[in-house]
């Protein structure tokens, strides 16, 4: 991918071990309940899917199993036209993550930035479809963490190279301060940042996309951002209207899409008609109706910007207001932050 142009809006659907359980088979390496799903539906995430490098260093994931196989055609990882590798942050970081259905108190595995650029390496030279994300830096100014990522990313030029950039100072970025070393960001292929680090409210952080838009805007780069985390059917409408291009996350994993909302996992079977289904095959079915639901999202946000930012497109019925949309509620949400940033 490394060079190539990413297509977006890019939805990602990503697995992680962290907030689920491990299985152990007699005979067989632990591995994360998510394993199975990434072996189900690996031939079908054809555009993109996320990993953590810490979950491939740690075999929680059976792909990692063939990671270093010359035939790279053979492994899941190759499935998709674009595979990001995440850092591994989130899964060692000590917070509990308020998506979490079951608060994971499980203490990490040894990881250090030194085992992901092992991980890296171990990479086949045909995995060409591999798109990296610096190690985390939180605390460091904006140009001491832009100089690291390139220095990590610069001698692995097969890798299509992602910062993630991480708040200088608190839990919240300063925008106006990243905009100082603007210029040094034209490296990366991809600008990431957190969803929850925009901003305190939602409001704020759609604003703060909007910012960051401006300011690659002002240093003339068209880069996609990559907002990690925001893969809520309610959000991804605003962070693309907003100036957003690439959105991972877990709730396909941990919710149930169900007219443009997540709710409950468990509430999915009755929802849709599966209550005399064991629950493996429910579960399943679900995160198979998350993923058709995903592809269709996408295409609404084509249309949006094909149809000149027409809301209508992200109409669905609002449950317990009748007469209601959501597209309503959410060019409602834009227009107030669009007031807030003029």
């Amino acid at each position: 991918m490394s060079g190539d142009q990413i297509a977006t809006p890019l939805l990602v659907p990503s697995f992680s071990s962290r907030g689920f359980g491990a299985i152990r088979e007699p005979g067989e390496p632990e591995r994360s309940e998510v394993s199975s799903a990434l072996e189900f539906f690996a031939d079908r995430l054809t555009e993109s899917f996320l990993v953590s490098a810490y979950d491939l260093h740690h075999g929680l994931l059976a792909a990692a199993d063939s990671l270093e196989d010359e035939d790279w055609s053979a492994s899941l990882l190759s499935r998709p036209e674009v595979l990001i590798i995440d850092s591994g942050g989130y899964e060692v970081r000590p917070k509990v993550d308020s998506g979490e259905l079951l608060q994971d108190l499980r203490e990490p595995l040894p990881w250090t930035e030194a085992d992901y650029g092992v991980l890296l390496d171990r990479l086949p030279a045909a995995a060409v479809n591999c798109a990296a994300v610096a190690w985390d830096r939180p605390g460091e100014s904006y140009a001491a963490q832009l100089r690291s990522a390139q220095e990590f990313l610069a001698g692995r030029r097969a890798l299509t190279p992602i910062v993630l950039l991480k708040p200088c100072r608190g839990s919240i970025h300063d925008l106006e301060e990243l905009e100082a070393c603007a210029s040094k960001l034209a490296f990366f292929g991809v600008i990431g940042i957190t969803e929850h680090e925009l901003g305190a409210t939602l409001l704020d952080r759609i604003v703060g996309v909007m910012r960051l838009r401006s300011i690659l805007d002002r240093a003339r780069l068209s880069t996609p951002i990559h907002i990690f985390g925001a893969l809520d059917p309610l959000f991804v409408p605003l962070y693309f209207a907003a100036g957003a291009d690439i959105f991972d996350g877990l709730t396909w994993l941990r919710y149930a899409y169900w007219h443009g909302l997540a709710v409950h996992r468990e509430q999915a079977p009755l929802l849709q008609s599966l209550i005399e289904q064991r629950d493996d095959v429910r579960r399943f079915a679900a995160l198979a109706s998350n993923l058709t639901f995903l592809g269709q999202l996408q295409s609404r946000l084509r249309r949006f910007v094909a149809e000149s930012y027409d809301w209508t497109i992200f109409n669905d019925p609002m449950v317990g207001r009748p007469g209601e949309h959501l597209g309503d509620v959410l060019q409602s949400a834009y227009l107030s932050a669009m007031a807030r940033r003029t």
